[in-house]
């Protein structure tokens, strides 16, 4: 349920950060790679956050005997690694597009 808010909130933590360090307008060439690391990884962590939580709480109900609690788990983490894995596209495709 918080998986599309999280991504959203991520996106704009990783281009706020990148623009506060004054590299918003700069091509993927011009970023350097510090930065791109301190955005990008403070945006993933915010997307990882609610399906992180999910997976905790479906073991805890495998634990006390629920049926099957890993389903939302399971999409929600489906759903986070399909998103990173399309803005790791996209950031490459820049590059080698640049």
């Amino acid at each position: 349920m918080a998986t599309i808010p999280a991504f959203l909130v991520g996106v704009v933590i990783g281009e706020g950060l990148q623009a506060a360090f004054g590299y918003a307008d700069a091509g993927p060439d011009a970023t350097p790679w510090w930065v791109k690391l301190a955005a990008g990884g403070l945006g993933s962590l915010v997307m990882i956050a609610p399906p992180a939580v999910g997976v905790a709480c479906a073991k805890r109900g495998r634990r006390l005997g629920e049926g099957k609690p890993a389903r939302s788990a399971l999409i929600g983490n489906g759903a986070v690694l399909t998103l990173l894995t399309l803005q790791l596209m996209i950031q490459a495709s820049a590059s080698f597009m640049a």
